[in-house]
């Protein structure tokens, strides 16, 4: 019921921060011998794949129109694209079963 739902959205924001690190760890490594990223990479993907196992998903933001209920605007930039579309993502968003738990921090554009 909600009471559950609560719990796992409460527990699964508090993750995210961890997972955002994780990530920009797995990212950042480059003289590591080989095994030892493929040992990490396969932990990264059993985690997400647990993590979209209870529906938890990444919010989309490429070639998207900003959407309040989806993202937080942390920065506008001139743009020869339209109104309100985004140009870049600070910080993934999240949704787990269809409701935000954590919204994309995104730069939108403002039409020159």
């Amino acid at each position: 019921g909600q009471i559950a739902y609560s719990a796992n959205a409460e527990l699964l924001a508090g993750l995210l921060d961890t997972l955002d690190n994780f990530e920009r760890a797995l990212e950042s490594l480059k003289d590591i011998p080989p095994e030892l990223l493929e040992g990490l990479k396969m932990v990264y993907n059993g985690m997400i794949k647990y993590l979209q196992s209870q529906e938890l998903e990444k919010i989309k933001v490429e070639g998207c129109q900003f959407d309040p209920k989806l993202h937080e605007a942390i920065m506008q930039e001139e743009s020869e694209n339209e109104d309100g579309t985004i140009l870049d993502e600070f910080q993934c968003g999240y949704t787990l079963k269809g409701k935000v738990i954590r919204p994309s921090k995104v730069k939108v554009a403002r039409h020159k």
